[in-house]
């Protein structure tokens, strides 16, 4: 998302479980903002 309104998706609470809630926050860059596609 970022660009100018500076938000992220986001893990909540940093899960790495499939299914974990996702929310959009305000960017950090922390691991939990940090997505990659395989």
């Amino acid at each position: 998302m970022s660009g100018s309104s500076n938000l992220c998706l986001d893990v909540m609470n940093g899960s790495t479980v499939a299914g974990s809630a996702v929310k959009v926050w305000t960017c950090t860059d922390g691991t939990n903002q940090q997505w990659a596609r395989s």
